[in-house]
């Protein structure tokens, strides 16, 4: 009960604790963001997709190959545990990824197709063509 209570200060916290430049804590960060969308589910999706994903897109902007994966993780933990909600809201959520489809490292642009493939897959047909339409 006191995490739903203070849930805005802790996502805000972890956020602004990952935007830090050269922090030491991106891994543990990373791990408590998906713990909290684990445990929060639904009450989390807005602050993923306002402050968390912009956030870890900025994480990708660098060479270091132990912080790309631990952000590359920190994503498959947040889509798998908040996949009904991304699916449901697949238009900001794209906009949000699309800078990162022209990365300049192949393995980035990899990572964040294999991502929207995987929503589409889970995407119910009715809404599929819309949503590619607005892609291109």
């Amino acid at each position: 009960p006191l995490l739903l209570h203070n849930k805005n200060g802790v996502v805000e916290a972890i956020v602004r604790h990952l935007s830090k430049e050269e922090s030491k804590a991106i891994k543990p960060l990373c791990a408590c963001l998906s713990a909290l969308a684990r445990d929060l589910r639904h009450e989390m999706y807005p602050f993923f997709k306002q402050s968390v994903v912009p956030c870890l897109v900025g994480l990708l902007q660098t060479t270091d190959a132990e912080q790309l994966e631990d952000v590359f993780s920190c994503f498959a933990y947040l889509f798998k545990f908040l996949l009904r909600y991304v699916v449901d809201d697949f238009f900001d959520l794209f906009d949000s990824l699309f800078p990162v489809l022209s990365n300049r490292f192949w393995y980035i642009r990899r990572f964040s197709s294999e991502v929207i493939s995987f929503l589409l897959r889970k995407m119910p047909t009715d809404r599929l063509e819309m949503n590619l339409t607005h892609m291109f």
